[in-house]
């Protein structure tokens, strides 16, 4: 917890990977990411790797 001119503030950090496999998988893949005025998202990054078939 941090005190910030007259407020609490509460830092938090997430991570996390998923791996799929298959062509099938991406059913599985939907992830949401919310934010708000009281949980205010400052950074988000995301990447796709795709096999070059070796």
């Amino acid at each position: 917890m941090e005190i910030r001119n007259d407020s609490v503030q509460v830092p938090a950090r997430h991570h996390a990977d998923m791996l799929h496999l298959d062509e099938q998988s991406g059913t599985y893949a939907n992830e949401w990411v919310f934010n708000s005025h009281f949980n205010r998202l400052q950074k988000l990054g995301a990447r796709t790797m795709v096999p070059n078939g070796e």
